[in-house]
């Protein structure tokens, strides 16, 4: 299996290969096509805490940002 992120480096899928690959090997290029999307669209996009975003999830972090956006308009 070949990832690789935009630059040509491999260290962003390195953990992505270690967390999918742990419990063996895909069974056909289908089966790692489909955990591949799930791992990024639902696990690394929405649930993993972005040191860039304080720590949070990008979840925790649009809740916050929406209440004290409101909270800003409403004064």
């Amino acid at each position: 299996m070949l990832l690789r992120n935009r630059y040509g480096r491999g260290r962003p899928c390195g953990r992505l290969k270690a967390e999918l690959l742990e419990g063996g090997v895909f069974l056909s290029v289908e089966d790692a096509r489909t955990e591949i999307f799930d791992y990024i669209e639902i696990y690394y996009n929405r649930e993993r805490k972005h040191s860039s975003l304080g720590y949070k999830s990008p979840e925790q972090f649009e809740q916050e940002y929406i209440i004290n956006l409101t909270n800003s308009v409403c004064r």
